[in-house]
């Protein structure tokens, strides 16, 4: 994520505010836990940090004053672990501890390795959109509010994918 928001910065004038930092210590934590305990039951382990909801900011033209149309919405989703995933992810974890950051030059994933990838992004996703999840934003993580949010990014990433 740094490299592309390097290339981003230096190829079109980009900048992103999009605080990714936050999936990358729950990841952490919920990874040494498993691979020391076997992982907490999935009803005591925290909800959430697979996804972040930032803002991209879009160079000026000369002349053009700042305003929302420099802007626009990045939700990133990212393969990472909490410990509220299911058993056949946890244990694809336990016996694989660099899941979920294997190395992608051996391009032959096996059927266990591939579905263990599919349920971690199928929860990823489904969780953040079932609002179950805590998603990372600015200032802090928290749960998506829905329809009726008042949360200004949230109200805007709705509003742009149209979820009614």
């Amino acid at each position: 994520m740094v490299n592309l928001q390097r290339y981003a910065r230096i190829d079109f004038g980009l900048r992103f505010d999009l605080p990714w930092a936050p999936i990358r210590d729950a990841t952490r934590h919920a990874s040494a836990e498993i691979l020391k305990s076997g992982g907490q039951s999935t009803a005591k382990a925290p909800h959430g940090l697979h996804c972040a909801l930032g803002t991209i900011y879009y160079p000026r033209k000369s002349g053009e004053a700042t305003g929302p149309d420099n802007t626009g919405v990045l939700l990133y989703i990212k393969s990472s672990l909490t410990g509220d995933e299911n058993d056949y992810v946890i244990e694809y974890k336990r016996r694989n501890p660099s899941f979920p950051y294997e190395t992608t030059l051996d391009q032959l994933f096996t059927e266990e390795q591939f579905e263990a990838y599919r349920n971690l992004g199928f929860h990823a996703v489904n969780s953040a959109f079932k609002l179950e999840d805590k998603v990372s934003m600015n200032p802090v993580a928290v749960k998506w509010q829905g329809d009726n949010t008042r949360i200004p990014l949230e109200k805007r990433m709705r509003d742009i994918l149209e979820f009614r």
